[in-house]
């Protein structure tokens, strides 16, 4: 909402995979979402072991569990009311590669775009430099992506890509790595020149978040504490989770 995009405005979103609530964000401002659907994420060039021409367009060539980014397919979508590209990184792997996100960045600086990324749960703290999560595991790259192909700190946490302007991080109560709420949003250097400047998009940010949250008390944060504890403990024992559905169900 601080770049005040007009209300019959769109937002590219992809991979096609969010939460409700982000949705419901473009929509309250007027925005119509874009959806760019899931591709397989492609094996890097000569990993397969197959050289094989033929067999080119074989489902074997994508990671089995790991979503990738249609780039062509964003381009393509692209029109003269698109204000943004918003990659989304679901489930804490970070789907788009750097090669991807450099695309992405193009396609956004051509066009005169805002490039976001919606890191949610890719934010995995300081971990081992060579590689950011594994395949199935947990961490912030998923399927054993490396160092390379990710903006990478100097813990190995994922940080974002270099390419976007805006990368948002979550830490609510379902995420992996969480803080029972709050969040983070890197602003990084804008690179089209019709866009809000870093430094105005920063302080407008800044701005909605005052004037519309206010800071969370000690006390109001620890009864979050006391309330979350409860629940795990609660999901740490099947027979009373189930006492307590059948509880529910009947009420």
């Amino acid at each position: 909402s601080t770049t005040k995009a007009a209300t019959d405005s769109e937002i590219i979103l992809v991979p096609c995979i969010t939460i409700p609530g982000m949705i419901d964000v473009m929509q309250y401002h007027g925005i119509t979402v874009v959806p760019v659907d899931i591709v397989p994420s492609l094996v890097e060039e000569g990993q397969d072991g197959n050289d094989d021409d033929d067999n080119d367009n074989n489902d074997d060539d994508g990671l089995p569990g790991v979503i990738g980014v249609d780039v062509d397919a964003v381009r393509a979508a692209v029109t003269e009311r698109t204000v943004a590209i918003m990659v989304v990184h679901p489930f804490g792997m970070v789907c788009a590669s750097t090669d991807d996100m450099e695309r992405l960045r193009r396609i956004a600086d051509d066009n005169g775009l805002d490039l976001i990324e919606d890191c949610a749960e890719c934010y995995a703290g300081a971990g081992p430099p060579s590689v950011v999560g594994g395949a199935g595991g947990g961490g912030a790259a998923g399927a054993g992506r490396t160092a390379s192909s990710c903006d990478v700190g100097d813990g190995g946490g994922y940080y974002g890509s270099p390419y976007a302007d805006l990368s948002l991080f979550s830490f609510g109560t379902i995420k992996t790595a969480t803080a029972l709420g709050g969040g983070i949003a890197v602003v990084r250097k804008q690179r089209a020149p019709t866009q809000t400047s870093t430094t105005t998009l920063a302080y407008e940010m800044r701005r909605v978040q005052s004037t519309l949250y206010g800071q969370q008390s000690n006390a109001e944060y620890l009864v979050k504490v006391g309330k979350c504890t409860l629940l795990h403990l609660l999901s740490l024992c099947p027979l009373l989770c189930g006492m307590i559905y059948n509880i529910v169900t009947v009420l």
